[in-house]
């Protein structure tokens, strides 16, 4: 699976029941969702990776996202239905749903570890006494 954020956006959309019965999508049901997404990704792509992580923008639902493919697959769909449910006052009820489910999936499928290397810049690893 491509890790785009369409491939994301078609996920929230089937949570949102965005799908006619044939399986298409009404686009013109979805334009607003569809244009404030990007951003809602990029903002949810923030919360998921590490701080030191750059390019985390979100330009355009082509862009390859930065997170993992669980992520990307279990997580993200949750937090974009959900914000995009807030962002058009829709039922709150059904978006705090999204949010809860969001918030567990973020711990079910958390950011591996990154090791990073630690700069002693102040001597103290070589002068143990500190002195």
């Amino acid at each position: 699976m491509a890790k785009t954020g369409e491939n994301v956006f078609l996920r929230a959309i089937k949570l949102l029941d965005g799908m006619e019965r044939d399986g298409t999508i009404n686009e013109s049901k979805i334009t607003s969702y569809r244009s404030l997404a990007p951003t809602i990704l990029t903002m949810l792509q923030g919360e998921l990776l590490p701080v030191s992580t750059a390019d985390t923008d979100v330009t355009s639902l082509s862009d390859n996202l930065s997170v993992s493919d669980k992520q990307a697959l279990y997580v993200l769909p949750y937090g974009l239905a959900a914000e995009l449910m807030i962002s058009q006052d829709d039922d709150q009820t059904i978006a705090a749903y999204f949010s809860q489910r969001y918030e567990t999936m973020k711990r079910r499928f958390p950011t591996p570890a990154t090791i990073i290397d630690i700069v002693d810049v102040y001597g103290v690893a070589s002068d143990p006494s500190g002195g």
